[in-house]
């Protein structure tokens, strides 16, 4: 993978996680549900 690519990927990996800790304190169960997968999709494309 290409490094900038990768960055960017982490970088929006941070992003979700903050707005998924946001999520859980606001009991938003399916926005919770949303947001873990998307962090689950960047995790993939950070592997590969």
């Amino acid at each position: 993978m290409h490094p900038r690519y990768k960055e960017k990927w982490l970088e929006r990996k941070k992003k979700l996680s903050l707005k998924l800790k946001k999520a859980e304190e606001q009991g938003n169960e399916d926005r919770v549900e949303y947001l873990e997968r998307l962090i689950r999709v960047a995790d993939r494309k950070l592997i590969s």
